[in-house]
C-alpha cells in the first residue's frame, strides 16, 4: 500500500532513540525515530517496504530521511491524530509473528498545553515486520 501523500502544515521536532527490542527475530536491532509534530493529513498506522514510500514518509514529517532505505527492509509507521497536550510517548512493544505492536501512552502528571501530533517510525533492516498494530488512548 503506498504511503499517503497529502500535505498539511506542522512544525517538526525529532528525537532519535536507540532501541533494543526483546522478541525481535533479527540480529539487527530496529532503528527508531519519533517526534511531536507531523504534516500527515490523517492518522496512519502501517508498514512501508519501499524506498519511494520511505522518502514520501519523511516529507510528511518535514525532515530529511535520517538514512537511506536498506534493501529488504520494512518500517512500521504511526502518524497519530492531533492531541491536546505534549508528553505522549510512543514505543515499539514487540514484534511477534511479523506484526510490530506499537503503543501510545498518555502523559503522566503535568504536560505542556500545546497541540501535538505524535509520530513514530521504526525501521527493521531485515524486514522483520509485515504488519503494524497501533494501540493507545483515543
Amino acid at each position: 500500500m503506498p504511503f499517503i501523500d497529502r500535505p498539511r502544515w506542522g512544525a517538526p521536532v525529532t528525537v532519535a532513540i536507540a532501541l533494543a527490542t526483546a522478541g525481535c527475530a533479527s540480529a539487527n536491532a530496529p532503528e527508531t525515530w519519533q517526534g511531536q509534530h507531523h504534516r500527515g493529513p490523517d492518522p496512519v498506522c502501517q508498514i512501508i517496504d519501499s524506498a519511494s514510500d520511505w522518502k514520501r514518509l519523511w516529507t510528511h514529517i518535514d525532515q530529511p530521511a535520517p538514512r537511506g532505505w536498506p534493501e529488504g527492509a520494512s518500517a512500521a509507521v504511526w502518524l497519530d491524530q492531533q492531541r491536546p497536550s505534549g508528553g505522549y510517548r510512543m514505543t515499539l512493544e514487540r514484534v511477534e509473528d511479523g506484526t510490530a505492536f506499537l503503543r501510545l501512552e498518555a502523559p503522566e502528571g503535568p504536560a505542556t498545553t500545546v497541540m501535538t501530533q505524535p509520530w513514530l517510525v521504526v525501521l527493521f533492516p531485515d524486514g522483520d515486520a509485515t504488519t503494524a498494530e497501533c494501540s493507545g488512548p483515543r
